[in-house]
């Protein structure tokens, strides 16, 4: 999955209405939901199934119809567009004039951990984004209540930062290991 960077590009990173933090990977193949309170966190994403896929040629016409508001095509070129409707996407591959329409079949996954667990190493980055966005809201809606002056830093945000630190030293892991790529 590609992962929002650290600005939001890419992706989203959101605070929802009930406090939970979301994010999300691009084209909505997966995402992480932390827990408002910050102990647990939910993922889930899109497994393709381990079966055959199914295949439609289109006629000419449909091809047509397929790359429409598309560049006109060279003899040999090679369009993809892909499109996932629910557990289906679809992978149109348009050339000349004919179209050819792979469908796979997906099924949601999901999963939740603890934060205080070890990260599995493909939701690290994307908890670190959510533990980092959910210490920034704390913060700012700590800041914006009326304090007696009083700016000792409570259980939740040790907690945060104890976490957000453990988190990014897995990820910096991932990443001198391999297994993890900056795409930015």
């Amino acid at each position: 999955a590609t992962w929002p960077s650290c600005d939001g590009a890419g992706g989203s990173v959101a605070a929802c209405g009930g406090g939970d933090v979301v994010v999300r990977a691009s084209a909505g193949r997966a995402a992480l939901t932390l827990a408002r309170h910050g102990r647990t966190f939910a993922v889930e994403w899109w497994c393709p199934l381990q079966r055959p896929c199914t295949v439609d040629v289109l006629p000419s016409a449909a091809a047509t119809v397929a790359s429409e508001g598309q560049a006109p095509q060279q003899d040999g070129d090679v369009r993809v567009h892909v499109r996932s409707q629910g557990a289906v996407e679809q992978r149109r591959f348009v050339s000349g004039g004919v179209a050819v329409d792979v469908l796979h079949e997906h099924v949601k996954q999901a999963q939740c951990f603890a934060v205080a667990d070890a990260v599995p190493d493909a939701w690290a980055y994307p908890l670190l984004l959510a533990l980092s966005e959910l210490l920034r809201v704390h913060l700012h809606d700590k800041n914006s209540v009326a304090t007696d002056g009083d700016s000792d830093i409570d259980a939740t945000e040790y907690f945060l930062g104890e976490r957000i630190a453990a988190t990014a030293l897995a990820v910096r892991r991932l990443l001198h290991d391999g297994r993890l790529v900056d795409a930015g």
